[in-house]
């Protein structure tokens, strides 16, 4: 019994010497490195400073810059047809404007380093204009072919 009023008397002197100190402030100091690594990877805007508290930090994050569209002018003549071609880009797809003073019939699409054709289709409502829809990014290697009156050659436009 003696040694527990001891522990009693000895614990109530110190504990007002301890009240200012942060019971945690030990384990945070053998632990820093690893507190430090945890709030810079685990909770951005949080800064631990010397003290041990804890500050939120306004971060600014980087902002994705918007594509601008570009719009691009072609034509071409042949003897019977005066072909021009505009390409709206808008970055992962684009359109094509095609207006003629003939009749357009139809038209193919393709890329011009492979041959590959992979859109083609004939005229819209009006015979002298016509709008095409690409669902891939433009690229400067496409070849537009512009079918005219149907007793006449066709019509090329070099696209770049």
């Amino acid at each position: 019994m003696n040694e527990f009023i001891i522990f009693f008397i000895l614990a109530c002197s110190v504990s007002p010497l301890m009240a200012e100190e942060n019971a945690f402030l030990a384990v945070r100091d053998q632990d820093a490195w690893a507190i430090e690594q945890v709030m810079d990877h685990k909770a951005p805007g949080m800064l631990v400073a010397e003290s041990g508290a804890v500050h939120k930090v306004n971060l600014q994050t980087p902002t994705a810059t918007a594509f601008q569209t570009q719009t691009y002018h072609f034509q071409t003549e042949t003897d019977q047809a005066k072909v021009n071609a505009s390409i709206t880009d808008m970055g992962s797809n684009f359109i094509i404007d095609i207006s003629s003073d003939q009749t357009i019939q139809g038209w193919l699409l393709k890329r011009q380093s492979t041959r590959e054709v992979f859109l083609r289709g004939s005229g819209s409502g009006n015979p002298y204009q016509c709008r095409i829809r690409v669902n891939r990014p433009y690229i400067k290697d496409f070849g537009l072919t512009v079918y005219v009156t149907e007793d006449s050659d066709p019509a090329f436009v070099r696209l770049f």
